[in-house]
């Protein structure tokens, strides 16, 4: 069954113990995990004071019996180390994600899990988790309107690095959103490729056209090793 991206998240959140959310915004995540308890306690971030008011009105029964806390500043800055098991970031950019990873060692030392959805910049994210001391031990296609969401589930532990477009976690995950994100990442690649021309910068030029063509050539044979993966397991 497809997923949409705040269902995805849920799904890959480790049952029990304390989560946190950074830049919780409206607080849709923490509301649904302890209204599914799928965790025992969440704590609520945000720098924006009024996003944060919009996030007590929704989660103030949990906040009443001491399941959620809502803290505001910039980013792991709020938690203390060994507080949390699970952390969640989702909605941001995948540079920011990993300067806020980068901001705070000691806590992101002690958290167990993370659960990270970049809008954009999954590849330097990806490049950033594999130096320095990571591992995506699974990653996830969300499809809502249209629009894809590359999810990912993260632990400390060393990785040999893959290809950051489309890596050999996300690949090794058969499901057909997968394959649906690759053909359209195909086409995206496709579309630049006819107006790249108009580059008036011959090497930029040449250098762009080969690096579309080889991000093409890379989709299309994960697809047919994909194709082939599904066919040998059935």
């Amino acid at each position: 069954m497809r997923k949409n991206r705040l269902e995805c998240i849920f799904s890959l959140v480790p049952k029990g113990g304390i989560i946190a959310d950074i830049g919780t915004d409206h607080g849709f995540v923490p509301f649904q995990l302890l209204y599914e308890n799928i965790c025992e306690k969440v704590i609520a971030t945000d720098i924006s004071k009024p996003s944060l008011e919009k996030s007590r009105d929704l989660l103030k029964e949990y906040i009443y019996r001491q399941r959620a806390e809502l803290r505001l500043g910039d980013g792991l800055k709020v938690l203390e180390p060994h507080e949390v098991d699970t952390l969640i970031i989702a909605g941001m950019g995948g540079v920011l994600i990993s300067q806020l990873l980068e901001e705070s060692p000691s806590i992101t030392k002690s958290i167990k899990t993370f659960i990270l959805q970049p809008m954009q910049g999954s590849e330097e994210l990806r490049k950033y988790l594999w130096s320095h001391g990571f591992q995506i031990i699974h990653e996830e296609i969300a499809i809502e309107k249209n629009h894809y969401y590359e999810i990912m589930v993260v632990r400390h532990g060393f990785q040999e690095p893959s290809h950051p477009l489309f890596s050999k976690t996300l690949m090794e995950n058969l499901s057909s959103e997968v394959d649906s994100y690759i053909i359209f990442k195909i086409k995206e690649y496709e579309n630049i490729l006819k107006h790249v021309h108009e580059m008036k910068d011959g090497r930029k030029k040449e250098d762009k056209i080969r690096e579309l063509k080889e991000n093409i050539d890379n989709c299309q044979r994960w697809l047919l090793w994909r194709k082939q993966e599904k066919f040998i397991n059935g």
